[in-house]
């Protein structure tokens, strides 16, 4: 992992993917030695993220940077990144989708607002109107 790679993508949507190991159903885990015999069940977990914090930057064996299209970190040795991309990609999608939109409507919902209002006063007002109304005042 690139430390300086994770440290420029702040402030952006980021992809994290933990995997973790818990006893199965029905396991006896107060009996000495279950671990060595017992059976576990693997949890991944998905969050989409604008900041990075410590514990993610520790625990997550998959971390992308969704706007770039880049990984940012891939525990997997035995696959490339861009098999890892395509896949969490192609898996998540909807959630990444939801996850954007909401993100740009956090960090650009001023510019947005901006040029609907320019939209409605060129609705009300046509420039024609207002070239109109220049001259018979002028």
């Amino acid at each position: 992992m690139d430390k300086n790679k994770i440290t420029t993508a702040r402030n952006r949507p980021k992809l994290v993917i933990t995997y973790y190991n818990r006893p199965s159903a029905g396991e006896l885990t107060s009996t000495k030695g279950w671990s060595a015999t017992g059976k576990f069940d693997v949890k991944e977990e998905a969050l989409i993220v604008s900041r990075l914090k410590p514990k993610h930057e520790i625990q997550a064996h998959v971390i992308i940077d969704i706007l770039q299209a880049r990984v940012l970190k891939n525990r997997f040795e035995d696959q490339a990144n861009d098999t890892v991309y395509q896949h969490y990609i192609e898996k998540y999608s909807t959630d990444i989708q939801t996850a954007l939109t909401k993100w740009l409507k956090a960090n650009f919902q001023e510019e947005v607002d901006k040029l609907y209002a320019e939209e409605k006063v060129e609705e009300v007002l046509p420039v024609e109107d207002v070239l109109q109304t220049e001259e018979i005042i002028g």
